[in-house]
């Protein structure tokens, strides 16, 4: 199966106050955390999206700048379609960690079979960062790319494009995010008992 990924870091981490792709996670940062998961996927093609000031090097990885300052994931989902020829784009965001590599495939793999993107819904709320996104998308993309994802997302669905795939409440951990160093230190407390380390 052949899809290509991307890993978006560019956001400001201004809740945060310092770059999330920095924070430690297990035994390295959540930047080396979320590039293993992606590489795990077996994509033929590993994408890192992020601001043209922090250019991370990550090994496999192709480094795609934001053209566009401050506008949002939308721009930089266009940014990284416009650096790839594959049908199915699977994006993964910085800040969730406890994404796993099976769920990534499956949205791929049905990505791939439906044609349309996979895009996975909790509390009534689409995912779009954490997603599999098909090439049929851009004709929402293209017109205004710091237009809200959710608006996207609803666009895309009313034209057939969009698969909305429910998050079960044992997968909604997978989509727990960190804004904050409060909601960091709690996914990071989570994840220790998880695995009885004290990492």
């Amino acid at each position: 199966m052949s899809f290509a990924t991307v890993l978006l870091t560019g956001g400001g981490s201004r809740r945060m106050g310092r770059d999330k792709a920095m924070l430690a996670w297990s035994d390295g940062t959540l930047l080396t955390h979320q590039a293993a998961t992606l590489r795990a996927t077996g994509a033929s093609e590993l994408l890192l999206s992020c601001a043209p000031d922090r250019e991370w090097i990550c090994e496999g990885f192709r480094v795609v700048c934001d053209t566009q300052a401050d506008t949002g994931p939308a721009a930089a989902l266009l940014d990284a379609w416009q650096a790839t020829t594959a049908d199915v784009l699977v994006v993964l965001p910085i800040d969730v960690p406890r994404m796993s590599v099976d769920y990534l495939r499956e949205l791929a793999l049905r990505a791939r079979q439906l044609e349309q993107s996979v895009v996975p819904v909790r509390g009534g709320y689409f995912e779009p960062l954490a997603a599999a996104w098909h090439r049929s998308s851009l004709v929402a993309f293209d017109r205004v790319a710091h237009r809200p994802m959710q608006e996207i997302c609803a666009e895309l669905a009313k034209r057939g494009l969009l698969h909305a795939r429910e998050v079960s409440d044992g997968e909604a951990a997978l989509f727990e995010n960190m804004n904050t160093p409060e909601e960091y230190q709690r996914v990071r407390d989570a994840r220790r008992l998880e695995l009885g380390d004290g990492r």
